[in-house]
């Protein structure tokens, strides 16, 4: 099914959903059926509260799976975490200016009749219209505009020179935009990465004391690309960088397994000390992987409930202070509402801060607990103070004993093992503010002063500032070090060997040179000529090395071969082309991974005679050598 096919069925669906008996069915289907259809369709939307959350939550997410491209909706429960932690009231102008399916949109669920209020933008016309009928489902008055954000962010544009109170945003990751275009509509060079383009538009069109959500990929918070860099040292020293939120890997699943992280800025209005929450989300209440039914609600407690209850909770309704009467810290006990108490922030009062945090586990009668160290942030760390928060009950006092005595007392620990089963959250030389994790004895992240998050390169990946949970174990004998950096040393050579042995090299320190690409007839009969036109271009990925006339197997993408410039969705006739070509042993698909980030890319490139292998010899009857036989891989 291509991709019109699946617009037509939702646009068909919709109709019917809106019209009732005056929608008029395509060709081919009678009324009788129609009306079977509908009473369906009614029946289902009976038992999802409407035809809106029938289309948003169940239709989108059904028929999304066949659409090509990687274009999806975002997942609603993300959805409905980023309205909140927003705080989007019903007087705020929202926008969205890469608005998909319009889930922002729906969200909010303004009926007043005023469109200027709820306003989105997509470059999609198939989009556009998906958009603009889940807002007529929903009785949400929006004003969709078709088209580049970026054109009609622009000078004479639909709305050039309009701003708005929030903007969260879910904009595409990895396509090239026009890097010229972006510096003039943004005002500063951004660069053409679309991530980073979109994140620098919603910035631009905040209004004073306006926020914006934008979900990013690793590169935004870290990379060294000039456009990022820049980004970074704007969000830092010109807004307030609210809340930076790493997202499960599996969050966008079954679409994309890419680490995706949530950015929470507010346009600041005055010179201000503001902090900064960095915090990690290890489930967001489905299950791993790519069978997770987003049809659904998350059927298990994750941490998302909890990373919005330390966003938006004011530090004025702290629930109690330690000591009582000149207090150093404030805890606020996070229930939920269902009487459980589920974790706590801890945050520190007046010019005190946190310098560490530490679990131990439950012993005898003693429960599990974190224990705090405070100090003066102009202090010389002579002027400590303790306090420990029990996990089991959600109970804080004050340390009346020294830490070292308290381990003595509680686990009689060796000289050779100090610190068991104990698990530290963090330990800085920056002073941190306020420390957030559950009752499970888990980190959820720390905030430090927005100012510590500055030169050279503004870091914002909230792993710099809190890591996973490190277990504290003795390390061994000197001798059983040596033996097992000897193992690894080995294993890495051969690893090495391996990987050597699967690239395609320039030749170096008398290396063997790459090995020579297959011919360029195609073992299979005639191709129609879009077939033929898809493998000219296929044929030409390949790099000249000087050598000889050597040649290098060179990578691409689908949309670099489809022959459209520029292209973000490859057609129908190069997939179905280079999924041929693969299944004939002509090209091979290679995926890449950045080490730094652990971020993964499809790819492909030509197969070449390095990629073929020998088969045993056959075994003669007579004793004679046999022949060899060749296969591809």
């Amino acid at each position: 099914m291509g991709i019109a096919d699946t617009f037509a069925i939702i646009e068909n669906v919709a109709e019917l959903l809106r019209l009732g008996d005056a929608y008029q069915p395509p060709r081919g289907m009678t009324q009788r059926q129609t009306q079977e259809v509908r009473q369906l369709l009614e029946g289902a939307a009976d038992k999802v509260d409407g035809v809106g959350p029938l289309f948003d939550r169940h239709l989108l997410f059904r028929l999304s799976k066949i659409l090509p491209g990687g274009r999806y909706p975002t997942p609603r429960h993300i959805v409905s975490m980023i309205f909140r932690i927003a705080e989007v009231e019903p007087s705020h102008r929202l926008c969205d200016l890469a608005c998909g399916s319009g889930g922002f949109l729906v969200c909010r669920g303004i009926t007043d009749g005023n469109v200027e209020r709820t306003v989105g933008v997509e470059i999609s016309p198939e989009w556009v219209r998906i958009a603009r009928t889940n807002a007529y489902l929903h009785d949400v008055q929006a004003r969709v505009e078709a088209g580049n954000a970026l054109y009609v962010c622009g000078p004479k544009g639909e709305l050039d020179g309009e701003t708005f109170d929030r903007i969260l945003l879910n904009p595409p990751f990895g396509e090239k935009l026009d890097a010229g275009l972006a510096k003039e509509v943004v005002g500063w060079n951004v660069g053409s990465r679309s991530e980073t383009v979109f994140a620098a538009l919603a910035l631009s069109r905040l209004a004073d004391g306006g926020r914006a959500a934008v979900l990013v990929p690793s590169g935004v918070l870290s990379g060294t690309g000039a456009g990022e860099r820049e980004l970074r040292r704007r969000l830092v020293e010109e807004h307030d960088v609210e809340a930076v939120v790493s997202l499960p890997k599996d969050a966008f699943q079954p679409f994309s397994s890419l680490q995706t992280h949530l950015l929470l800025v507010r346009k600041r209005t005055q010179s201000q000390d503001a902090r900064t929450w960095f915090l990690q989300v290890e489930s967001d209440g489905y299950p791993s992987g790519r069978g997770r039914d987003l049809t659904i609600d998350p059927p298990s407690f994750g941490d998302l409930p909890l990373i919005e209850r330390v966003l938006t909770v004011r530090d004025e309704e702290v629930e109690e202070s330690l000591p009582e009467d000149s207090p150093r810290l404030g805890i606020r006990w996070m229930s939920l509402g269902d009487g459980n108490v589920r974790g706590a922030v801890v945050q520190a009062v007046g010019a005190n801060v946190i310098s560490s945090a530490e679990r131990f586990p439950a012993v005898g009668d003693e429960a599990a607990f974190v224990l705090l160290t405070v100090e003066s942030m102009f202090g010389q760390g002579g002027d400590l103070f303790y306090v420990k928060v029990s996990l089991d009950g959600g109970t804080a006092e004050p340390l009346e004993e020294d830490p070292q005595q308290l381990i003595q007392r509680l686990y009689k620990p060796k000289s050779t093992d100090p610190n068991p089963g104990t698990s530290l959250f963090f330990k800085r030389a920056d002073p941190v503010r306020a420390v957030a994790f559950t009752t499970g004895g888990r980190a959820l992240g720390v905030a430090i002063p927005s100012s510590s998050t500055g030169p050279p390169q503004h870091e914002l990946r909230p792993s710099r500032f809190v890591g996973g949970e490190e277990e504290t174990h003795h390390a061994g004998s000197p001798t059983q070090l040596l033996s097992d950096i000897y193992k690894n040393q080995r294993l890495l050579v051969r690893h090495v060997d391996n990987l050597l042995g699967r690239l395609e090299l320039r030749p170096i320190a008398g290396q063997e040179g790459p090995a020579p690409l297959l011919g360029d007839a195609v073992p299979f009969g005639r191709l129609s000529p879009g077939q033929e036109a898809v493998w000219r271009r296929v044929r030409d990925r390949f790099e000249n090395l000087g050598d000889e006339g050597q040649e290098k197997a060179a990578l691409f993408t689908l949309e670099e071969v489809d022959g459209v410039e520029p292209a973000t969705v490859a057609s129908d006739i190069t997939r179905l082309t280079v999924g041929l070509l693969e299944r004939m042993g002509i090209v091979m698909p290679v995926t890449v991974t950045d080490p730094s980030t652990g971020n993964s890319a499809a790819f492909y490139r030509l197969v070449t005679e390095k990629d073929l292998w020998l088969l045993p010899p056959k075994e003669d009857p007579l004793g004679e050598e046999g022949v060899s036989e060749q296969g591809n891989t």
